[in-house]
């Protein structure tokens, strides 16, 4: 949630509108995507004699924290990778990104605070999610006669 507040106070500085609303819609949407389906499922969490982190008492079904993962790198490479001139630099962008959502997801996996297939789901949300929003905002740029302007794409500071 962090560097998505970041992402989007970037983009309102730099007046980025595109992008600022793509990192709203996906945060937003994906707190009430995970409000909704872990309300519906009610699947509870693991249970354990001995817990290694907090025992939370919220539903597990799907992980929000794989969805909010997949989001965060998801947005993080769809908008740095092209940016990247080196081939070497852009799969490594790539593979960065891909190793923190499944180190996250491991790591939920780890604490006991889900069970496989929750973080799977959350995988696939996210997944989903991030797709969709970012194929959305594309075709609505391409449907609305937008051009593309280099200048103003580039994200330097």
């Amino acid at each position: 949630m962090a560097i998505g507040f970041f992402l989007a106070l970037y983009f309102v500085f730099k007046k980025f509108w595109k992008e600022f609303f793509m990192v709203v819609i996906l945060y937003a949407g994906q707190s009430i995507l995970f409000y909704c389906l872990t309300k519906y499922f009610a699947r509870p969490r693991p249970e354990f004699i001995e817990n290694i982190g907090a025992v939370i008492k919220y539903p597990s079904f799907p992980s929000g924290h794989m969805m909010s993962s997949v989001i965060c790198f998801g947005l993080i490479a769809y908008f740095f990778v092209p940016k990247i001139s080196s081939r070497f630099w852009k799969a490594m962008m790539i593979i960065f990104s891909v190793l923190m959502v499944l180190f996250i997801g491991y790591s939920r996996f780890f604490m006991g605070a889900h069970y496989l297939t929750d973080i799977a789901a959350g995988l696939a949300v996210g997944v989903a999610w991030t797709s969709l929003v970012i194929m959305l905002t594309e075709l609505s740029n391409i449907k609305g006669g937008h051009k593309h302007v280099k200048e103003k794409e580039n994200y330097s500071c």
